[in-house]
């Protein structure tokens, strides 16, 4: 079995988001927000480290304030005055690292950044939206004219379902028999990076009449390197957030548990 990591948390995992436009050491972060009916907080995890770096919720917030993006090392969230005001009335960024508000702007939109400048947008009294450009990590005016969207390779992957039509179905299905001795049943998750294989699926173990969630990775060489069942007696096939680097496959276990597993080196 791989090494492996539970983040557990209070309250339900809402959402999960990574740096988009990573810059030195934040590949490894990833920024949870969790809310329940009436509260809701926010934490970065540190994938290397298999730490919380922080979780809290942030002032000047409330139940109405989302989680919008994650560039830079900066955290964006607007706030809402509630459900019957669906406009965002301000736009906030945090230290991912540190969880410390770096600005505030009332009345702004976030638009789009290049990890560097951001583009936002802002609707006046008389309904006139004007554009404006800010410094991503200080929030100030910035005069630089146009934001210029980096083109990187993507860090993180998402694995591709396979449903029983799709046309791999049977072939993958055949892998996985071959290997752990059991016929999947309905979807398919599966991914692939530097010589691993994932694979999260769902089987009948002996003398089961419900479904079970189980994951599997293998190398090249048909070697088994992690194989486990996340959940038994399996009401819906719908799967859980996943994604994976070479280094990490992350996924939620339930609501409450955020999982990490260390990829072995190729």
């Amino acid at each position: 079995m791989l090494p492996t990591y539970t983040f557990a948390f209070s309250l339900p995992i809402w959402r999960l988001l990574y740096d988009t436009i990573p810059v030195e050491g934040t590949t490894s972060l990833i920024a949870i927000e969790l809310r329940n009916k009436s509260k809701v907080e926010w934490a970065v995890v540190n994938l290397e480290t298999d730490s919380i770096l922080w979780q809290k919720p942030m002032t000047d917030t409330n139940w109405w304030t989302s989680l919008i993006g994650f560039y830079s090392g900066i955290l964006l969230f607007h706030t809402y005055a509630g459900n019957e005001q669906p406009a965002p009335k301000s736009l906030l960024a945090i230290d991912a690292q540190t969880g410390v508000l770096l600005w505030k702007s009332e009345g702004y939109i976030f638009s789009a950044t290049d990890g560097h400048l951001l583009k936002t947008t802002q609707t006046h009294s008389d309904l006139q939206v004007s554009i404006s450009n800010k410094n991503l990590r200080e929030g100030t005016i910035s005069t630089a004219s146009a934001i210029q969207l980096p083109e990187t390779a993507a860090f993180w992957h998402f694995p591709t379902e396979h449903t029983e039509g799709s046309q791999y179905y049977s072939v993958i299905t055949q892998f996985l028999q071959k290997i752990i001795g059991k016929t999947a049943q309905k979807a398919i998750n599966y991914g692939e990076i530097d010589g691993r294989i994932l694979f999260f699926q769902y089987l009948y173990h002996a003398n089961a009449t419900a479904l079970s969630r189980s994951i599997l990775v293998v190398n090249t060489k048909k070697t088994v390197l992690h194989h486990e069942t996340l959940e038994t007696d399996v009401t819906s096939t719908a799967f859980g957030e996943s994604f994976y680097s070479e280094h990490h496959l992350v996924y939620l276990k339930n609501l409450q548990e955020l999982v990490v597993i260390k990829l072995p080196k190729p």
